[in-house]
């Protein structure tokens, strides 16, 4: 069981602690709290034991009336925690790197703290961490990483939110407490294109499983170079708004790894029908299973000449190698009931999660998904924020004999008639999102 709850005070604390079910708990996360007489109270009851995970999302700027790694080394709620979210603190570095040296934690993630990461990454705690991630960090942690005394277990590395144009990636990926890994997450950060084209030199990409580069730099002429040998078992490969554009996709597909993809994310990248034909005739995607194209458009600047149209989905719907294609989001194309019905119909696909939000679909398109036979296989179904349906446009969607009373289907943004809102909740209960 998980719960969500915001700045924790004594009366509502009690309250909580008090429900039968507390034991049950095995996610905490504590949203926009100071560590007053609640918080501390919260935290040092012994019926939250059963803890696993634990997530503090600090007030910025919050008085403090006791020391949190002081709370949490007599915490009973902390001693079972693996993983381990801390956020907006800047308390005691060194204190907080001798309660996380007596946890179990397997699993870190620091956003903006003050922290000792010389002693976090030479003490026990290093040897038993997993996954690290450090969200807009400073760069004083990379020199840590590079530190003699580090302790090599990290396999989940994430580096996300930073603006160091100078950062040496490659020195980092190659540090001593770099040695295990295996996935790597830069989403969000600044760095130079060199830097990321880099990652090709390392050890670190030889035996990569997972890369996120998601509001990175990773124009064609990276690609290429990340395109040329390579991990023999990637997994993982986000490169949503990147700057790929076609040739980028070109690359990927010609990439010896790309048969081992099953995620590939290229949403927000300038991708025109070109790209999806240069999947189908690449045949290399042959285990994926999530393929991400989202808000290739005019939705994605204005101005914006590139796009993903109905042939290009009819394209990527026709290729053989994609058989094995499970999820698809198309979320914010330019297409219509043309597209829908080349993916609901594919001859090749048997997808169980649809995006078609905020396309131009309209009613027709609606119409073409309920009398597909291939929507019975749909476990999850968008059709949020598409702005040309009218009020009775989703009822063929709600009669359907193929629609699965068990698919999570999400109209959010659309203002649903009463008969349709009767229809859809009488078919799918809580799985409609409205």
């Amino acid at each position: 069981m998980r719960v969500r709850l915001a700045q924790p005070s004594v009366g509502p604390v009690e309250k909580f602690l008090a429900a039968r079910w507390l034991p049950h708990v095995r996610e905490l996360l504590l949203d926009n709290f100071n560590l007053g007489p609640g918080a501390v109270r919260l935290l040092g009851s012994n019926r939250l034991a059963g803890l696993t995970r634990l997530e503090l999302d600090r007030t910025s700027g919050a008085r403090e009336t006791e020391d949190l790694a002081t709370v949490l080394a007599a915490s009973p709620v902390f001693a079972a925690v693996k993983q381990f979210r801390l956020a907006h603190w800047t308390g005691d570095g060194p204190a907080l790197a001798r309660l996380l040296a007596a946890s179990a934690v397997e699993d870190l993630r620091l956003d903006s703290t003050s922290v000792d990461y010389e002693a976090l990454l030479a003490g026990k705690s290093a040897a038993r961490l997993k996954r690290l991630e450090l969200r807009g960090v400073a760069p004083r942690a990379w020199r840590a990483f590079a530190g003699k005394r580090a302790r090599p277990a990290v396999t989940h590395l994430g580096l996300t939110g930073l603006n160091e144009p100078k950062l040496d990636l490659g020195g980092v990926l190659d540090a001593p407490a770099c040695r295990n890994l295996v996935a790597l997450d830069m989403s969000e950060s600044r760095v130079r294109k060199d830097a990321v084209r880099g990652l090709a030199g390392t050890a670190f990409w030889r035996r990569c499983r997972e890369l996120r580069l998601i509001r990175g730099q990773c124009p064609p002429a990276v690609a290429a170079r990340l395109a040329k040998g390579g991990p023999p078992a990637l997994r993982v490969l986000k490169l949503g708004e990147t700057g790929l554009r076609d040739a980028g996709v070109r690359h990927l597909c010609a990439a010896p790894w790309a048969a081992s993809l099953v995620e590939l994310d290229l949403m927000r990248n300038h991708l025109t029908d070109d790209a999806c034909e240069a999947i189908r005739d690449g045949g290399g995607f042959v285990h994926l299973r999530h393929l991400d194209i989202r808000t290739n458009g005019p939705k994605l600047a204005r101005g914006a000449k590139e796009r993903i149209t109905d042939e290009g989905l009819a394209a990527l719907a026709s290729a053989p190698c994609l058989a094995r294609l499970r999820h698809l989001n198309m979320h914010s194309l330019p297409v219509t009931s043309r597209g829908v019905d080349a993916v609901i119909n594919s001859p090749v696909w048997n997808l169980s999660e649809l995006d078609v939000g905020g396309t131009e679909i309209g009613a027709d398109g609606i119409r073409v998904l309920a009398k597909s036979p291939n929507l019975a296989r749909l476990t999850r179904l968008n059709l949020s924020f598409i702005s040309n349906l009218k009020d009775d446009d989703l009822l063929p969607l709600a009669e359907s004999e193929y629609l699965s009373p068990v698919c999570e289907v999400s109209v959010m943004y659309y203002r649903l008639g009463n008969k349709v809102r009767t229809a859809l909740q009488s078919r799918l209960g809580r799985h409609l999102r409205a």
